[in-house]
């Protein structure tokens, strides 16, 4: 009997997922996004069974660019979410040269703590790892090799745990 109980919530939690709809899913997150000035523009989307896909879309903190990636993909795990972004560059103005850019970033982020996002990254500077605090408006990204990141010294500061870029929001 429990054992029946078990499988039938384990089938519905997978039904539930397999037929989420992963576009008003994302549109969620976009209005949650637009309420903390962000914005995701020019983006095509490609619907697929467990994940949802933005092909070129821009990024924009209050109508300026902040960010580009060739494709994001969304995976919806009801409670833990996560979001990967191939080629992403991290703009510090609208018209200077990108100053931080990534080969992969990983951002998840779950529903026990929704307005921290934890990020994962590869990037030409090393790996490293960082967080975005929606209630502090904060973005801090710690690199893992110091001799990678000679030439973007300048714009890190140092702590206990190594150099990191942060940025107010």
């Amino acid at each position: 009997m429990v054992i029946r109980f078990i499988a039938i919530v384990f089938l519905s939690y997978i039904a539930l997922f397999l037929s989420a709809p992963k576009l008003k899913i994302y549109y969620t997150l976009s209005s949650f996004l637009e309420t903390n000035s962000i914005t995701i523009n020019n983006e095509q989307f490609d619907d697929g069974l467990l994940s949802l896909q933005l092909l070129n879309p821009q990024i924009k903190y209050n109508g300026v660019q902040v960010g580009e990636a060739k494709e994001i993909r969304f995976y919806n795990l009801l409670i833990y979410n996560k979001a990967l972004f191939v080629d992403f560059n991290l703009l510090p103005l609208a018209d200077e040269k990108s100053l931080l850019k990534f080969d992969k970033l990983n951002a998840s982020w779950s529903i026990f703590s929704p307005k921290v996002m934890k990020l994962d990254f590869m990037s030409s500077y090393g790996d490293g790892s960082g967080i975005v605090d929606f209630n502090a408006h904060t973005i801090k990204i710690y690199f893992n090799d110091e001799n990678q990141i000679t030439t973007i010294k300048k714009y890190l500061k140092s702590d206990e745990q190594g150099w990191y870029y942060e940025k107010s929001l």
